[in-house]
Order: structure tokens, then sequence, then C-alpha cells
């Protein structure tokens, strides 16, 4: 029973800490950000953090390994051939788009102007490694394929910013919709 509550309770700790670090990383970058001012802002001890985390750099870390392996799960799908990505690709885009609703503040903050740019190499590894593995070997186009990836990625990041600068006014299918259309049929 006791372990229970411990584990509440550090959940409820890192929760804490980590809501606190997306709005101070809202306003600044990650290296003007001291476990002071975290620990402040969310009215907790500095010991308190450091149970938990060594620095400011070990909880962002630990928050964009959480955040990557939800999306490699998401987009853990068996997309061999073409036609299997073209009828697979909204179902993925819609359970993507929805996860980033739901984690709508973290997304603002790695991707705004004082974002974390290790996250969005590391989301580009992922992407490229995903939609290299959907390119058919067989295709005569498959000697595209980093250049098609980094296209993908670069416009699906572009899309997913300007998401977060309307204020998420669009619902998450919308958001699907709108880059499955372009992913598949272009402009």
């Amino acid at each position: 029973m006791k372990n229970e509550h411990l584990d509440r309770r550090t959940k409820k700790t890192r929760k804490l800490l980590l809501d606190g670090l997306v709005k101070l990383m809202l306003e600044h970058d990650i290296n003007e950000i001291t476990v002071k001012d975290l620990t402040e802002a969310i009215d907790i001890n500095r010991s308190t953090f450091y149970i938990h985390y060594k620095d400011i750099y070990d909880l962002l870390n630990s928050i964009e390994a959480e955040l990557l392996e939800e999306f490699d799960e998401l987009l853990s799908c068996n997309m061999d051939t073409a036609e299997d990505v073209h009828t697979q690709i909204l179902p993925v885009l819609k359970a993507l788009y929805h996860r980033l609703y739901e984690h709508k503040e973290l997304v603002s903050a790695f991707l705004g102007p004082h974002g974390d740019v290790s996250f969005i190499n590391s989301l580009q590894e992922l992407l490229s490694s995903k939609i290299t593995g959907w390119w058919t070997n067989d295709s005569p186009d498959a000697g595209l394929s980093p250049f098609y990836s980094a296209f993908c990625f670069s416009g699906c990041i572009g899309i997913i910013k300007e998401w977060t600068k309307s204020g998420y006014r669009k619902q998450p299918d919308e958001m699907a919709d709108i880059t499955a259309k372009l992913l598949i049929n272009g402009i």
C-alpha cells in the first residue's frame, strides 16, 4: 500500500516538473532555465527535483524520450506496398494528431521559438526511418527515399508548427486529412 502511495506521489511530482518546464520553455530557451527557476515556478524544493533528475537537461531528455517512444509506437505499422501507404496513412496520421493535441503545450514548447533542436532532429530520424521502411524496395524510385523522407518531414513539421501558431483551431482529424492529402497528392 505504501508503494502505491509513493508511486502516485512520484507521478504527481514528475507531472508538476514536466508542466513547469513546458511553461518556462514557452518563454525561455532551455539553456536559460535553471533548476531554481523551475522549482520556484512550481513551488517545490530543489532537493525534490534532484530526487528525480540530475539537471534540467536530464528532465528534458526524459520528456523527449517518452514522447518519441509514443510516436514510434504510433508509426510502427506495416506498410509494405504503395497501396498500404495510401490506405493506412490516414489512420496513422489521425492517431498522431490526436496524440499531438493531447500534448499540445509540450508540442508548442518544443516546436516554438524557444524549442529544442535536438528533439526535432530525433523526430526527423524517427520519421525518416519509418518512411524509409514504408518505401518499397522494388519501387523504381526507391533510391529517392531519403529525399522523400526529408520532404515529408519538413512538410509535416511545417504543418504542425502552423497548427500550433493558430492555437490548434482545426481538430486533429481535420489536420490528419490535410496532411494525408498533401503527402499523397502533393499540392
